[in-house]
């Protein structure tokens, strides 16, 4: 009896342990990230190429932002931005050093990568200053591609189209898949092959990490020791 009440316990205790480590969606606001390692920042913020610039995210581990311009074969050659100065937007992510100097462009064209220390899924995805035709001069709606990776091997590329006040917000812009890296970039349009006329940048995301295969492990059994002492009983 004893040692029953026992295997219970540990089986108790083992879940406990795991279920906590299960993660929990991580809002992540890219403006109040603070670049740290690679780059020092000089306004709020800017970092010039050549440069990758890595932010610690509480909860997750860290992002690695990279510019590249021309893509794919020149990466972190052009430089990472948050631009926070603007009061009528909410401060996003883009490129600096290129047509534009702030935000992702069309020609090149400029790619921002966003890598994860950890595999996610994405519940939500902010982008910022995508509008649709007639407005800030725009004579197409503009429209975001980004490419969904995990593990080095590109997954699919979901498209994001421009709204009336430039701001969009996405649930479950890349489904249920398990992802590492994030590259977005401007789609040209028929006529307008400008930078001005396609570009946008990126707000903030809500990711929710994926647990580490030892988690899981130490979930199983202890799930498998409480079944295993149920059918003792049964018996």
């Amino acid at each position: 009896m004893k040692a029953k009440l026992l295997i219970k316990f540990l089986a108790l205790i083992l879940v406990a342990g795991a279920l906590p480590a299960m993660a929990n969606s991580i809002p992540i606001l890219l403006g109040p990230l603070v670049p740290v390692g690679s780059c020092v920042p000089t306004t709020a913020w800017t970092c010039a190429g050549p440069s990758t610039v890595v932010a610690a995210v509480p909860g997750l581990g860290t992002i690695t932002m990279t510019g590249f311009k021309p893509w794919p074969s020149t990466p972190g050659n052009i430089g990472v931005t948050l631009d926070s100065n603007s009061s009528s937007f909410v401060p996003y992510v883009g490129i600096t050093g290129g047509n534009n100097q702030d935000e992702i462009d069309l020609q090149t064209p400029e790619v921002l990568q966003m890598t994860f220390s950890k595999a996610v899924t994405v519940t939500t995805l902010n982008l910022n200053k995508l509008f649709v035709a007639g407005v800030r001069g725009d004579t197409n709606v503009e429209i975001a591609a980004v490419n969904y990776l995990f593990n080095g091997s590109f997954l699919g590329t979901s498209f994001f189209f421009g709204t009336q006040n430039g701001m969009l917000t996405v649930n479950n812009p890349f489904g249920s898949a398990l992802i590492d890296t994030l590259q977005f970039w401007a789609v040209p349009t028929s006529s307008a092959t400008d930078a001005s006329n396609s570009d946008f940048g990126v707000s903030a995301l809500t990711v929710t990490p994926v647990p580490e295969p030892g988690t899981l492990l130490l979930l199983g059994s202890g799930l498998a020791a409480i079944a295993a002492r149920r059918r003792r009983k049964s018996s």
